[in-house]
């Protein structure tokens, strides 16, 4: 279901966390939607979905390449995502909001999926690479981007940033689960093609060729 930012963020807050100032400063407010599912292999049953296509995408299956008609078009850049990983940015959706919690920490789970794996995911021989960021700034707070943010999306235990060359069959592939519709006729040359290292299945209620498994960011 598609959301407006405010809506999202309130249905993310939990019972210590306060916010406010919600904005979907850049894409489409068709980039944004909730979620609910009983799927076990997504490791999250309830949240909000921001993506580089329509949201709609996530209700479909994969038994097809039909990803490639859920684009959206946008061509902004941003500088902080640039220092995540450079190269020209498309579809790009930014969510932004402030929160304050009571307590010394604020934890906030994610997985990352994408419809790439399986086709862009070496990291070498393409151009389409999707990634995700998430920056925090505040008291305490002293990072390499935009006023002194720092990047919670990281792989569980190191500085390694989020997208599908970081984490693939070929990379820290023990989070990564393949669910793959094979693109038998594209992209052949790709030494990850098969994503042969990972874990994989053939869930094809879940639409994306592949997601990482659910880590928890602690701020």
């Amino acid at each position: 279901t598609y959301k407006g930012a405010v809506d999202a963020i309130n249905s993310l807050a939990g019972s210590n966390i306060t916010v406010s100032n919600a904005v979907l400063t850049k894409g489409n407010a068709h980039q944004l939607a909730s979620i609910s599912t009983s799927n076990s292999h997504v490791g999250i049953t309830d949240g909000i979905i921001l993506t580089t296509g329509d949201a709609d995408f996530a209700a479909t299956n994969n038994t097809s390449d039909v990803g490639n008609h859920h684009q959206i078009g946008g061509g902004y850049q941003d500088p902080d995502l640039q220092l995540v990983q450079s190269g020209n940015q498309n579809s790009i959706a930014i969510l932004e909001f402030d929160f304050t919690c009571i307590g010394t920490i604020a934890n906030f789970n994610f997985v990352f999926l994408s419809d790439e794996y399986n086709k862009y995911s070496d990291g070498l021989n393409f151009d389409f690479h999707d990634q995700f960021a998430f920056f925090v700034n505040g008291p305490g707070i002293n990072g390499p981007y935009s006023n002194n943010a720092e990047n919670f999306a990281t792989v569980s235990g190191s500085s390694t940033l989020v997208s599908v060359t970081t984490i693939s069959g070929c990379s820290n592939s023990a989070y990564y689960l393949n669910n793959g519709w094979n693109d038998s006729g594209d992209h052949t040359s790709s030494p990850c093609i098969h994503d042969c290292n990972a874990s994989s299945f053939n869930d094809h209620s879940i639409p994306y060729n592949g997601f990482t498994t659910k880590w928890q960011a602690s701020i």
